[in-house]
């Protein structure tokens, strides 16, 4: 490290005279350094200077810098709350595993499972050092890399410029592989600074990181040394291989540095120690991809690894294959940019990336369900036949709509219906339906899958559904996304294995067999409610890419008139989908998940796709109030009236809102990006003005209708991520807020003492 700091120190510093205290040369005169008539120079000597200097730069990154916009990229995802989250998990999980109370501390397989997950991250980041660093020199060996022309007015100019193409070209491997661990450092800092946790614990990370980047910065260097043993340690030059005179301060000491510091492309074959060091980065790296494509039910690496460590060995498989290809377009004089816009255009209008994209289905069987107003009319006529006989008090039917959200609104969502459920008797038998949407779907249906497999049990619901929503169901997204999806999937375009929706899917199931030792995630949606009427009814929204309509998945027919406006894909697929697929197809979030292709019964693609119901509407207010005017007509017919004895019936919208919408304003843009701010901004603050026109409708109804609202407060500074991924310390956060919703004085008391008040 000494001796490569006095070697950088010798190229910048070690100079006759510094450049700022040379005189200028005469502006109508070729410039010359010695020349002290003119005691400043003219402004275009410095400008020239600074371009000649750019252009020494340029001419290393133009080979490198597929590597250097993958570190810039990392950087960027590391400010996303997900990341932030993840580094909040690195740091509160070992304070758990040092201070806890005695008897309450971690197991013995949660200490593993943190070891591996942290032991993994840090290893991923030698793995992404050294695939940068090496694939790096091999592109600079590969390369031809000319010296900057300069004017020969400006002589003096070339040896410096020289000497710092020649800085560049021998550190700058080796200080791209040091970045990861720079901007990790920097992630936890500032990741200290702007959280709720300001842990002395982010600062004993950080430290670790850098630790391990001076012990990679230590082997880059040995490593060196041990190259420049190798071949003649001398001067003579390589057979075949043409030397470029040098005017460098950097003295070569071995055939090597030779070869480092040479314009013209060298053969790495009289090097077998670098030879070997990239067969090892490229077989480690092949090694994942092999890893994450071996059957997703019986291995699950991601889980082993969690999702940053995942991110990052990608992102060293993508540096290598990126640089790789850059080279080879440059070979050829292709621009990677537009070879990457061909390719994307190519594989659109080539449709390959959707025929792969087809969902599950569960059987060939013809689709059978019975309508809408025939499942409400018979779910109204078992609740008034099981409620309690002579209460004065108007029975309640709640519909539920579960906002989308990811993990944080599933999470929230389970929670909030589990504690309802165990704090107030007869809560489970009076919801008619929920609406869920993206995470809110998820929420949702584990709830109802619960309330199906539990039976007649009376044990508290809420573990239960706490520890499933409290799964890892982004490693795997993130596993399929990285590496089988875009690798062979692309190849195997004809087969949906690798489709990464799917694996959201799988994870969605794993999770809830872990937990429940049930398979129930994988029947059918409409087998779910089979000689069942008192489960409520699940509506899943999702919206149509080519149309922009609103698709429900329901296990009865939309054929109310009240569902204006929403599409029945069950209808058009005409097979059962598994209730796993179903909650994904409502929660495709934007890019990180595909489209859902539809195949009707004959196999022939339906024309349309299935994304998040968020791209329509994020509430799932809209369907909710669709329902409450389908059971207020259905309060209208004399037929169901006598049915149910006429008996009074009040039906309650509860919306669970996983968190107050963002502040106007909350995207900031020129006049350049204006019109996507502005896209952005009104969909954001659609929340508040749905949820103002229904309480509106409530307050001027004619009929008995309440509205009850379940806020997820989320205060400034705490992280609860949008995404597939909850840490404990996220989730403690929102437990706390559902452990409140029934004390007085609380943000969820009010309306959590109406919905218990309205039951008899």
């Amino acid at each position: 490290m000494v001796r490569t700091l006095a070697s950088f120190t010798t190229i910048y510093v070690t100079k006759p005279t510094p450049f700022f205290m040379e005189t200028s040369p005469p502006v109508h005169s070729a410039p010359n350094r010695a020349d002290t008539n003119h005691p400043r120079r003219p402004w275009w000597v410095f400008a020239y200077e600074a371009f000649k200097y750019l252009q020494a730069l340029l001419s290393i990154t133009a080979v490198v810098g597929v590597g250097l916009l993958a570190v810039l990229l990392i950087y960027g995802l590391t400010r996303v709350d997900q990341f932030q989250d993840l580094f909040i998990a690195m740091i509160s999980d070992w304070a758990t595993v040092w201070r806890h109370p005695a008897g309450k501390g971690p197991s013995s397989q949660d200490i593993m499972d943190i070891l591996v997950r942290d032991a993994s991250f840090l290893a991923a980041l030698v793995l992404w050092a050294f695939t940068l660093a090496f694939t790096a020199r091999w592109c600079l060996f590969k390369s031809r890399i000319p010296p900057v022309m300069i004017r020969e007015s400006f002589a003096y100019l070339r040896n410096r410029v020289n000497r710092f193409q020649d800085a560049l070209l021998f550190y700058a491997p080796r200080t791209l592989g040091l970045l990861p661990f720079v901007v990790i450092s920097l992630a936890f800092v500032m990741n200290y600074r702007g959280v709720q946790y300001h842990n002395a614990q982010s600062w004993l990370w950080v430290g670790v990181v850098l630790t391990v980047g001076g012990l990679v910065w230590y082997s880059f260097n040995r490593i060196h040394r041990s190259l420049k043993r190798q071949g003649m340690v001398a001067l003579s030059p390589t057979p075949g291989m043409p030397q470029q005179p040098m005017a460098s301060v950097l003295t070569p000491t071995s055939d090597y540095e030779v070869a480092i510091l040479t314009r013209q492309a060298v053969q790495t074959d009289q090097f077998p120690l670098f030879q070997r060091i990239v067969r090892v980065i490229i077989g480690v790296n092949a090694a994942m991809i092999i890893l994450f494509c071996l059957p997703n039910h019986t291995l699950e690496p991601a889980h082993w690894f969690g999702f940053g460590a995942i991110t990052i060995s990608a992102f060293a498989g993508w540096s290598l294959l990126g640089m790789w290809a850059n080279y080879q377009l440059r070979r050829r004089t292709i621009s990677l940019l537009g070879f990457l816009i061909a390719a994307a255009l190519l594989i659109y209008f080539s449709g390959v990336d959707v025929t792969r994209r087809a969902i599950r289905t569960v059987s060939d069987k013809p689709l059978a369900r019975q309508s809408m107003v025939t499942y409400v009319d018979n779910w109204l006529i078992n609740l008034v036949r099981t409620s309690k006989p002579g209460s004065a008090k108007p029975l309640p039917v709640f519909i539920v709509a579960a906002e989308g959200g990811g993990s944080r609104s599933a999470y929230w969502t389970a929670g909030v219906l589990g504690q309802l459920t165990d704090d107030i008797p007869g809560f489970r038998q009076h919801i008619l339906a929920i609406s869920g949407v993206s995470g809110g779907t998820v929420g949702g249906a584990f709830y109802v899958a619960q309330l199906h497999d539990r039976g007649q049990r009376t044990t508290t619901i809420r573990p239960t559904l706490d520890s499933i929503a409290a799964g890892d169901f982004l490693s795997p997204l993130v596993g399929a996304f990285c590496y089988p999806d875009p690798t062979l999937g692309g190849l195997c375009f004809f087969t949906p294995y690798f489709d990464r929706a799917r694996w959201l899917e799988d994870s969605f199931r794993n999770r809830y067999r872990a937990i429940s030792q049930s398979d129930r995630l994988d029947a059918g949606l409409t087998t779910l409610y089979q000689n069942r009427t008192d489960l409520p009814l699940l509506l899943l929204n999702s919206t149509i890419v080519e149309l922009g309509q609103k698709a429900i998945l329901s296990p009865v027919t939309l054929d109310a008139p009240s569902f204006y406006h929403a599409h029945d894909a069950l209808a058009d697929l005409g097979r059962d989908v598994p209730l796993k697929t179903a909650m994904s197809l409502s929660a495709r979030f934007p890019v990180v998940t595909p489209a859902g292709l539809l195949h009707n019964a004959d196999d022939k693609p339906i024309a349309y796709r299935l994304v998040d119901g968020g791209y329509y509407e994020n509430t799932g207010l809209q369907t909710a109030y669709q329902m409450l005017q389908l059971v207020n007509s259905r309060l209208k017919d004399s037929t169901l009236l006598r049915q149910i004895g006429n008996r009074s019936v009040c039906p309650v919208i509860v919306f669970i809102q996983n968190g107050a919408s963002a502040t106007s304003g909350s995207v900031q843009a020129g006049n350049a990006f204006a019109p996507l701010a502005a896209f952005y901004n009104a969909w954001d603050r659609k929340t508040p003005a749905t949820v103002g026109d229904l309480r509106y409708f409530v307050v001027n109804s004619k009929q008995p209708v309440k509205f009850h609202r379940f806020v997820l407060e989320r205060r400034r500074n705490e992280v609860l991520p949008l995404g597939w991924y909850l840490s404990k310390a996220a989730r403690g956060l929102i437990d706390q807020q559902v452990d409140r919703m029934a004390m007085p004085g609380s943000l969820n008391y009010t309306d959590f003492s109406a919905v218990q008040q309205m039951l008899p």
